[in-house]
C-alpha cells in the first residue's frame, strides 16, 4: 500500500509500506521513496519490484547543487554557508562539483559542519536534503 505522509514544509513523502518501488511522478521513474510539492498532485502506483533489504536510502541520494543553494538561500542562510566554504578552503570543491553524492566524504562533512555551524538538527539537515535531492541511485 502507498503511503503519504505530508511533512511540514507541505512535502508529500510517498512510500510503500509493503518494501516495493514506486512508479510514477515526474520525471516519471522507479522510486522507493519520493518527495513532491503538496501542489504537484503526483501519482505513484504500487510495483512488484522490491527494495533491497539492509540498504538504508539515506546515503544513495545524490543533491542538486542549485537546488541546495535555493533552499539555503530561503533559510537565509546562503551567504553564511558560502563564508564558510571559502574561510575553510573548501569553495573550489563546492564550484567544482557537478552534483554532490551523498556517500562522498565532502559532503559528509559539510554536513556535519552545517548541523554546528547553523545550529541545524538532524530533522532540519534531513528535510533540506531531501528538498535538494537530484536523484536516487539503484
Amino acid at each position: 500500500m502507498i503511503i503519504q505522509d505530508i511533512l511540514d514544509n507541505d512535502i508529500v513523502r510517498s512510500y510503500s509500506n509493503s518494501g516495493f518501488m514506486l512508479s510514477g511522478g515526474f520525471p516519471s521513474g522507479l522510486y522507493a521513496v519520493v518527495y513532491d510539492p503538496v501542489a504537484a498532485h503526483r501519482e505513484y502506483v504500487e510495483t512488484d519490484i522490491p527494495i533491497e533489504k539492509g540498504e538504508p536510502l539515506i546515503g544513495r541520494r545524490e543533491i542538486s547543487k542549485r537546488k541546495l543553494m535555493n533552499n539555503l538561500k530561503e533559510m537565509e542562510v546562503w551567504q553564511q554557508v558560502k563564508q564558510y566554504l571559502i574561510a575553510n578552503d573548501l569553495w573550489d570543491d563546492w564550484e567544482t562539483s557537478t552534483v554532490l553524492d551523498e556517500s562522498d566524504p565532502f559532503f559528509k562533512g559539510a554536513i556535519g559542519a552545517l548541523k554546528s555551524f547553523l545550529s541545524l538538527t538532524d530533522l532540519q539537515i534531513e528535510e533540506l536534503i531531501s528538498n535538494s535531492i537530484s536523484t536516487y541511485r539503484y
